[in-house]
């Protein structure tokens, strides 16, 4: 992954140009489209139905109060939309940002073993650090120092619980998740670019939730959120079981985002995203949530030639998806009220399915058929074994024990050297 200098001018490419906020203002009129528009929309359903379901059970199962949850989901939504605004507007590229949702799936594991303020601590200093890698720029030496195939076997071993979650699911009320899983394989054969098919399969659920009657006379609350702000505490078990490991998923995902734009012709300014990240991180954090990121799945859908036939044009569909999440996250509250009267069941079946591609995707990358695959399962079995050694998560450990192991058993014989 090569890098750029921070500053106005980077990542510049023939027709795909760095400008000013006040030229992307003043071109955002004529940009918008119905088909950016659209894609705008489309995005935004996808930050509402993929991630959340995910903070959702993060945050239950860490016990956090609802007060709390609306702090984070605040947080993560208000946050992302700025960040976007920031990069999209500074150089016109349809550079999503917003929660990232593989490091939020890695939280269902690691966050029950830390207080809220020592959560806080440990987001705010993996903030801090990308600043410091952006400034640097070492972000592409950085993503070097551990094998890829350890991270994603990291990651698939963290994620492992989601996918088994949704057999456990079907298996306990098949009346009521059954149908959502229906809808996701209906609408991913389809492949529509207007229903993605987590978006079908929440809707699905949440529909076969009140024909069964479940959550009758739940009270939803109805108003503006206004974050909770939280004193950070610095501890090590934090820095090492949450810090770390944030700091290279959020990373990896920046990559994916700008590898992604890559694919389409722009060259998206690899030190200012890490800064950026850095920056809306801490702010984040100091509300409870685990910071932003670029997001993979957004960006490539907003940069594909569908969305405008001018390159330049398309960053507009990124901020129509930025004010709705601005919106939404006004009303973060009442967000979190309508997931409460959600079954447990189908908050889970939809996590997971929201986290099927990740999962097989980093299982493709640390077992397949790469220098390091030995050490990319040794990284996915100490993950998912869920074992805390001296109050520090499985998760971390497998970071530092898999390395090693793949030294030795990812070797080559003499003779094939």
């Amino acid at each position: 992954m090569s890098t750029t200098r921070f500053g106005r001018g980077e990542g510049t490419q023939e027709g795909i140009v760095t400008t000013s906020y006040r030229a992307s203002l003043q071109q955002l009129p004529g940009a918008l489209t119905f088909s950016t528009v659209s894609t705008g929309l489309v995005t935004f359903i996808m930050v509402l139905t993929i991630p959340f379901p995910v903070v959702y059970q993060a945050a239950t199962e860490a016990g956090w109060t609802a007060g709390q949850i609306g702090s984070w989901f605040f947080a993560v939504l208000a946050t992302g939309a700025l960040m976007q605004l920031v990069l999209t507007l500074g150089y016109r590229q349809p550079l999503a940002a917003g929660v990232s949702t593989v490091a939020t799936a890695f939280l269902v594991r690691a966050l029950p073993t830390v207080t809220v303020e020592e959560a806080v601590g440990a987001y705010v200093l993996c903030g801090a650090l990308f600043v410091v890698l952006g400034v640097t720029g070492v972000f592409g030496r950085y993503l070097d120092a551990i094998p890829q195939a350890v991270v994603m076997g990291m990651l698939a071993g963290a994620l492992l619980r989601f996918e088994t979650d949704i057999f456990q699911e079907v298996v306990k009320a098949p009346a009521v998740v059954g149908p959502a899983v229906v809808a996701w394989l209906v609408a991913s054969r389809l492949r529509s670019r207007f229903v993605p098919p987590v978006a079908a399969a929440l809707i699905v659920g949440v529909v076969s939730a009140l024909a069964g009657g479940l959550g009758a006379g739940s009270v939803i609350p109805i108003g503006l959120t206004l974050p909770e702000l939280y004193q950070p505490r610095f501890t090590l078990t934090a820095f090492l079981s949450l810090t770390i490991p944030l700091l290279l998923l959020v990373a990896s995902q920046n990559a994916s985002a700008i590898g992604a734009l890559w694919t389409h012709g722009y060259r998206p300014p690899a030190n200012a995203v890490t800064v950026s990240t850095g920056l809306f991180s801490i702010l984040a954090g100091l509300m409870g949530a685990q910071g932003v990121s670029l997001g993979a799945q957004r960006s490539a859908v907003a940069a594909d030639p569908s969305v405008h036939p001018l390159s330049e044009m398309r960053y507009s569909a990124m901020v129509v998806d930025a004010g709705c999440v601005l919106a939404s996250a006004a009303v973060a509250t009442t967000m979190v009220g309508l997931f409460t009267v959600l079954p447990v069941g189908v908050v889970r079946v939809v996590a997971g399915l929201a986290m099927l591609p990740v999962v097989v995707q980093a299982l493709a990358h640390a077992v397949g058929e790469g220098r390091f695959r030995f050490g990319g399962f040794a990284a996915l079995v100490i993950a998912a074994s869920n074992v805390s050694v001296l109050g520090v998560s499985s998760v971390f450990w497998a970071l530092v024990l898999a390395p090693p192991l793949s030294v030795i058993l990812d070797r080559k014989p003499a003779d094939q050297r």
